[in-house]
């Protein structure tokens, strides 16, 4: 839907979600193939696991999702 009809106003939407105070950046990394694997043995999620990973690796507070 690209838009929202309110009585006799049509009010138009932007593209995507709505931007949120938990923004995230989107790189592009090489990964071994090994680690890769493994990664994906978690299932649906484990690419936001990655982060997680890293945040308790660097001893970054947790936040959430």
């Amino acid at each position: 839907m690209l838009g929202v009809v309110e009585g006799n106003k049509f009010i138009k939407r932007g593209r995507g979600r709505p931007p949120t105070g938990n923004a995230k950046e989107q790189i592009s990394a090489r990964l071994d193939q090994d680690v890769l694997a493994k990664l994906r043995q978690a299932g649906p999620g484990w690419q936001a696991q990655i982060n997680a990973l890293l945040r308790a690796a660097l001893g970054l507070d947790e936040r959430g999702p």
